[in-house]
């Protein structure tokens, strides 16, 4: 079975030999990448690396591995579906690793045979998968974050937090707005710590000059996660949660010192302006 670390070091990975014949097509980071993705399968050649586990074992950035998942996607190699924690990460059998005709296996096959199966592979395959012919439908339909299940359990969160606009509706867009968040792996990561902080901020609990609370629609904004792992909504120090609600602190507000110091200047003007005659 295959974990986020995957299996031990010591022994082999297959990977198939279509895929090793295409490297001057993928690029050296984009197969090094598939490899280890094959390194953590499972029997049913499925696994979920994290993003930072393959740029470690690869040896480059998070953005240069989300590159290369990218374009093992779009060549069909892998299927990609999100995940709780990480992302599900299936590889597809390529067109020619059945073997050509006539073959035994990889090393009795005669010189070209590749070559020929691979081409009249392409030629007979279809140019679009079916809902049943692909093999993940099932895993996607069997995933929460694939499915109502994911709105269902973050909306049962977000209403147990006191303070925020509560969700009385699940509405279409707020559907499309999840699911649009969770494809990504990282928002997916943060969304209970930054339920968390939501919990502990004042500020978008009501407690702010405005009286302005969070509500799920602000929640499942594109980048409302990020800002608050940020701290942009913390409560400010000497933030007085019993009292106005103002995020600069103290009895005055965010009021400027100027205006109280002109109405001061302004009110010893009359007193000492002489009576009318």
């Amino acid at each position: 079975m295959a974990t986020e670390n995957g299996p031990p070091a010591t022994g082999w990975t297959k990977i198939d030999n279509a895929v090793i014949e295409r490297i001057h097509e993928l690029g050296l980071t984009e197969f090094a990448v598939y490899a280890t993705l094959a390194k953590h399968t499972d029997a049913n050649r499925t696994c979920y690396p994290k993003v930072e586990t393959i740029g470690a074992i690869v040896g480059v950035k998070r953005r240069a591995v989300q590159k290369a998942l990218r374009k093992l996607e779009q060549l069909q190699l892998i299927t990609t579906t999100s995940g709780a924690r990480s992302n599900y990460y299936t590889l597809l059998t390529p067109p020619s690793s059945t073997g050509a005709p006539g073959c035994t296996g990889a090393s009795t096959c005669a010189p070209g045979a590749h070559q020929d199966a691979r081409l009249g592979a392409h030629q007979d395959a279809p140019r679009t998968r079916t809902r049943e012919q692909d093999p993940l439908n099932k895993k996607r339909e069997a995933s929460p974050h694939a499915s109502s299940e994911g709105v269902n359990e973050l909306v049962e969160k977000w209403n147990a937090i006191p303070g925020v606009g509560h969700v009385k509706k699940i509405t279409d867009g707020r559907r499309r707005a999840y699911r649009a968040r969770a494809k990504d792996s990282d928002w997916l990561e943060s969304l209970d710590p930054a339920m968390e902080k939501v919990k502990a901020s004042a500020f978008m609990q009501g407690q702010n000059d405005r009286g302005w609370k969070a509500d799920l629609d602000f929640f499942l904004r594109p980048d409302t996660v990020t800002k608050i792992m940020e701290g942009k909504y913390d409560d400010r120090k000497g933030h007085n949660q019993a009292g106005s609600g103002r995020r600069s602190g103290g009895p005055m507000g965010d009021q400027h010192p100027s205006r109280h110091r002109e109405r001061d200047y302004s009110h010893l003007m009359q007193v000492a302006e002489p009576p009318a005659s």
